[in-house]
């Protein structure tokens, strides 16, 4: 227990002392005396069953985490099923009360609510998988998605949640598809006018598209799974830092994204598992057993400062609570907790 103590208070100085120098720290001449808003922080806390969120136990597993961490956000998955990449059905697997229940649990402890579609495919097909040939077909998978997603846009705008996403990792829908996702937007948007509405892009596919620059988008959200390394083994905070901001690294990509865009970034999703492995394919559900929480604290801490020092960046959001190996350890837990301290 002692040395556990021990390896827990090293993480933690270690990441103070690179949020604090790293505050100072110059990368652009552009960026270094620019004020930033506070940072909003969250948890992803996704369920896959029907009546997950309706369990009791979600409901306290969130509220122990609130008390560990004190952070303000949560982020809900709303899990829809579509039969096939090319297919126009689509349904949802969770109800509209027990996401109404998840909001009123989240809200009661005084948490701010980012509400996100997700659609799954059989087999572990990824969504990003989802595209149509022809634009009468995308048309009428967008009419269709967002039949079945509007009652929960609706239902997030009279539950005052912070933000609502309209997408997550549609990257075959992405390009050559603005109108639809124009049409999508500005639906939203007469839903829910006073919420912070955006769409969620794959860290792989951060091409500009017109529909971005929607003025009824809020900002842009990044799945944002970049690798930060090339080999298992632990890494201090400031060795991931510097995998961040190499150049061609992951900021790079992220700053030309907000540059062009215009927008700020909502990483909606940055996930790091308990694993020697969580720097070099951190989107793996499966991989080495051998558990790291001192690596998985530091890729927390990193994130962070990272996050920090480039305002463009608005909120982050990390993978996932009650999730297996990237549910955070006592390490990953302890550097929320002080972040939010300090």
């Amino acid at each position: 227990m002692a040395n556990i103590k021990r390896l827990l208070t090293a993480i933690i100085m270690a990441a103070m002392i690179v949020l604090v120098s790293w505050g100072v720290t110059r990368i652009s001449e552009t960026q270094a005396h620019r004020p930033r808003a506070p940072l909003i922080v969250g948890m992803n806390d996704p369920q896959w069953t029907s009546n997950g969120y309706e369990q009791v136990s979600w409901g306290e597993g969130l509220n122990r985490f609130y008390r560990q961490t004190h952070l303000p956000w949560i982020a809900i998955d709303v899990v829809f099923a579509q039969t096939a990449p090319h297919s126009l059905i689509i349904h949802p697997v969770i109800s509209l009360k027990a996401v109404n229940t998840a909001i009123n649990e989240a809200e009661h402890l005084g948490l701010q609510v980012l509400i996100r579609p997700l659609i799954v495919l059989p087999h572990h097909v990824p969504e990003q998988t989802i595209s149509f040939a022809t634009t009468t077909a995308s048309m009428r998978w967008f009419s269709h998605y967002w039949a079945v997603y509007s009652p929960f846009v609706r239902l997030g705008y009279q539950d005052h949640v912070g933000a609502i996403s309209l997408g997550t990792e549609l990257s075959g829908l992405q390009t050559g598809r603005s109108s639809q996702w124009n049409h999508l937007i500005d639906e939203a948007y007469t839903m829910a006018p006073k919420t912070v509405l955006l769409v969620s892009v794959n860290w792989s596919d951060l091409q500009y598209v017109s529909w971005m620059h929607n003025p009824h988008l809020a900002a842009i959200g990044v799945d944002a799974y970049f690798p930060l390394a090339h080999s298992t083994g632990n890494k201090d905070v400031e060795q991931i830092i510097h995998q961040w901001i190499v150049p061609k690294g992951p900021i790079s990509a992220l700053h030309k994204l907000h540059q062009v865009v215009g927008k700020p970034l909502w990483i909606t999703e940055v996930g790091y598992p308990n694993r020697v492995n969580a720097l070099v394919h951190p989107w793996k559900v499966s991989g080495p057993l051998n558990p790291d929480g001192a690596l998985q604290a530091n890729a927390y801490a990193a994130a962070l400062a990272v996050a920090l020092r480039h305002h463009y960046i608005q909120a982050l959001f990390f993978y996932a609570l009650g999730n297996g190996s990237y549910n955070p350890g006592n390490g990953a837990e302890e550097v929320l907790r002080q972040f939010e301290e300090h």
